[in-house]
């Protein structure tokens, strides 16, 4: 059994040396970003992911600094607009609100629309 006088010390030819890790060795599992597709280290992606978000990346620079911005401003414009409804729900009704479909970005009745998705040919 080998034991050291103290905490820290290292057997002859085992002196401390700084343990240099490849960045990225070839075992290292990598995801592309659902971004830019670029292959991230999977450690990596969500901090990539974060500061690769196109919507954050449109930055308007001729927007007007002159007044006091809001604190809920942003310096960047939106790339998606959810759609609008194309009538007002009427209260009355249970199927009154309609919600887009992820696929077709039909309105369908909010009761529906999972029934819609399940089918939608625009999901092919």
């Amino acid at each position: 059994m080998l034991r050291f006088a103290k905490l820290g010390t290292f057997p002859p030819g085992m002196e401390s040396s700084p343990v240099r890790r490849r960045r990225n060795p070839p075992t290292e599992l990598t995801i592309p970003c659902e971004f830019c597709d670029t292959p991230i280290p999977h450690e990596d992606l969500i901090e990539h992911e974060t500061g690769c978000r196109p919507d954050l990346a449109r930055f308007n620079p001729r927007r007007s600094r002159t007044s006091i911005p809001l604190a809920d401003e942003d310096d960047y414009t939106p790339v998606y607009e959810a759609p609008r409804m194309r009538t007002p729900p009427r209260a009355d009704s249970p199927d009154s609100e309609e919600l887009p479909c992820e696929f077709c970005a039909n309105m369908v009745p909010a009761s529906q629309l999972w029934r819609h998705q399940l089918s939608c040919t625009a999901a092919a």
